[in-house]
This record gives C-alpha cells, sequence and structure tokens, in this order.
C-alpha cells in the first residue's frame, strides 16, 4: 500500500507540472498573472494576504498533494505577489499555513482517513 500511495503522489506531481508546462508554453499564465495583478492593484496587503490564504486553502481540497500544490500555484503566486508590491515570501507563507490547516479540516489522505476510526472509538 505504501509504495501505490507514493506512485499515486509522484503521478500528482507530474500532472501538476504538465499543466504547468503547457500553462507556461501557452503565455496563459502571463494573461493570468496580469489580469490578476491589475485587478487587485489597489487592495490592502492585509487583504491581499488574506485572500491569498483564503485561495490556497480551497485549492487544497481539489490538489491533495502539498507539493503538486506548490508546483501549481508557485509560478502564479510568487509573480503575483511581487507585481503587488509585496515579498513573494508572503505566498510561500500562505501556501505553509493553508495546507496543513486544510489538512485538519478536510483529511483527504487515505492513510489518515483509516486512523480516523480507530481513534474515534480510544
Amino acid at each position: 500500500a505504501g509504495q501505490a500511495d507514493d506512485d499515486g503522489r509522484e503521478r500528482e506531481v507530474l500532472q501538476a507540472r504538465g499543466v504547468l508546462v503547457i500553462a507556461d508554453n501557452g503565455m496563459i499564465i502571463d494573461t493570468i498573472l496580469n489580469a490578476m495583478a491589475m485587478g487587485l492593484a489597489d487592495v490592502a496587503p492585509a487583504v491581499y494576504t488574506t485572500i491569498l490564504y483564503v485561495a490556497e486553502n480551497l485549492l487544497t481540497i481539489l490538489v491533495p498533494s502539498s507539493s503538486s500544490l506548490a508546483a501549481l500555484t508557485m509560478p502564479i503566486f510568487g509573480p503575483l505577489t511581487e507585481l503587488v508590491g509585496l515579498n513573494p515570501e508572503g505566498a510561500v507563507t500562505a501556501l505553509c499555513l493553508a495546507e496543513p490547516m486544510m489538512t485538519i479540516i478536510a483529511p483527504r489522505v487515505p492513510s489518515l482517513s483509516r486512523v480516523w476510526p480507530c481513534a474515534r472509538s480510544a
């Protein structure tokens, strides 16, 4: 079961990387960044980081692997944070805080889901 879980995670990272390559080569990321930066130009830093945190939380539900989530979101959120005028480490911090919080609220890792019934009966 352990090897199968590792193969699944590896496949997810590769799929996220594939989406990123297509989006990068098709200039899709640049278009998204430009539109988002223009929309967030006048937003206060505290509001922007809160929006980023909520977005990372929501994406954590859809993307079960933290590595895949980072591979998918950092190429967009890192430069976007710079375009808004903040340190790009803010995007990394939002990811580092949002992913574990959502994992606690909505566990979706099969091994963790199997442990819950045991913890409940104890």
